[in-house]
């Protein structure tokens, strides 16, 4: 990319004009001097949210301590400027009531009104081509020392149309994004709900009925393949922590035959529930019919008898009273664990395999639809990021009547 070239190149004709030229003010905060309450926020990193602005997670700043302060106003774009994982997330500043300053980790940019809002700049930042000419052009420093260059901002080639044309587009595209939060929303509660419905659930199991995991089983509880090697294209599937929530067939690692046939005793078949014991302790997934491989040191295989359900393990394993039980478990500083030795003695809940399919069917219910909601909410970002880029690439012009 030239240092002409706009952030999106448009296909209509549409002016390119440095950021610096649009804008007002862009700027960073200054440190701030928090106390215990007050009336005036001040506006932090975790305040800049992917979803939106969140005034709730600011803190008190001192109403005494205001000269040189910087003051957000309604329609302001905030970008996150320090700090790896955080860095160039940006919002539109939208008031709430409070009065609020901004420090130094976040940066202003304030829209010349004649020439760009607030929201066209906020869709350029956060598009797939605004974050790679950020990382690209506008961060200095490295690992968690880095910081997003305001003069690097200030120079960034912005194509846009003209204001009447901006607002259009951001009407558009604000819909969308609010039946996004919404959905997002929906999917929240439920998972709520489904938290509580599975404590409840938990909760109703009768006392006393806990066997050692181990007895339960009918094979030998065992981790997996502790080196899998590089990746070898038609080679034996190999289970990861990061797979127990996919479909246990897409993006999978495979090792090589001859390392598969040194680990026998952790081939996977149908039903096994499979646990995270390191790293990330608690994952849980029940392996579907079409799996065939094995899994990797992460994970522990469990292979119940006939008295418990797998699908029931699952629910118990996700529950708050189990993952509090697995947390006491866990060994290790650098890396959390959980042994084998002591997962055999994990005290199991086993009421009758009918009531355990009861639970499983009642859980299923609101679980599909969560699965649903999910689902939905993915389909409505894909269309977000097409819409976005339609629109603010001038692929597709919206005339007045369109949003009308």
């Amino acid at each position: 990319m030239s240092d002409r070239e706009p952030v999106i190149r448009p296909e209509a004709d549409w002016p390119v004009r440095p950021l610096g030229d649009l804008v007002t003010v862009l700027r960073r905060g200054r440190a701030p001097v928090y106390v215990e309450d007050s009336d005036v926020k001040a506006i932090g990193q975790r305040c800049v949210t992917h979803a939106d602005f969140d005034g709730s997670r600011s803190r008190p700043h001192s109403a005494k301590a205001m000269s040189n302060v910087l003051e957000p106003q309604a329609g302001d774009v905030l970008v996150n400027s320090t700090g790896t994982g955080t860095i160039g997330r940006s919002v539109i500043f939208r008031e709430d009531g409070a009065r609020y300053v901004v420090d130094g980790h976040v940066t202003v940019a304030r829209p010349r009104e004649k020439d760009l809002i607030g929201r066209w700049l906020n869709d350029i930042l956060r598009s797939p081509q605004g974050q790679r000419y950020l990382e690209a052009r506008c961060y200095a420093g490295s690992t968690n020392q880095i910081e997003l260059s305001s003069s690097a901002l200030a120079a960034m080639p912005v194509a846009a149309p003209m204001v009447d044309e901006q607002r259009r587009i951001a009407e558009v595209l604000d819909a969308l994004d609010r039946q996004i939060r919404i959905t997002s929303e929906l999917v929240k509660k439920f998972r709520l709900q489904a938290d509580g419905l599975l404590d409840d659930l938990v909760a109703a199991i009768p006392e006393g009925r806990r066997e050692p995991l181990a007895d339960l089983c009918v094979a030998d509880i065992c981790y997996g393949i502790v080196q899998s090697g590089q990746f070898v294209a038609g080679g034996v599937p190999v289970l990861s922590i990061r797979d127990l929530s996919g479909d246990f067939e897409t993006g999978l690692h495979r090792t090589n035959p001859a390392i598969d046939a040194q680990y026998r005793r952790s081939r996977v078949a149908p039903g096994d529930v499979l646990l995270s014991i390191k790293g990330t302790i608690g994952r849980v997934g029940v392996a579907p019919e079409h799996y065939m491989g094995n899994v990797s040191r992460e994970l522990a295989r469990i292979r119940f008898g006939k008295n418990v359900v797998p699908e029931f393990a699952r629910l118990y394993f996700l529950s708050r009273e189990a993952q509090r039980r697995l947390d006491l478990a866990v060994v290790g500083t650098t890396r959390a664990e959980v042994s084998i030795h002591v997962l055999k003695k994990f005290g199991f809940p086993v009421p009758s395999p009918e009531r355990q399919r009861r639970m499983v069917a009642a859980y299923h219910c609101i679980e599909k639809r969560i699965v649903a909601e999910e689902q939905g909410l993915k389909k409505l970002r894909t269309m977000k990021l097409g819409l976005a880029d339609d629109l603010l690439t001038g692929r597709v012009r919206l005339p007045a009547e369109a949003v009308s």
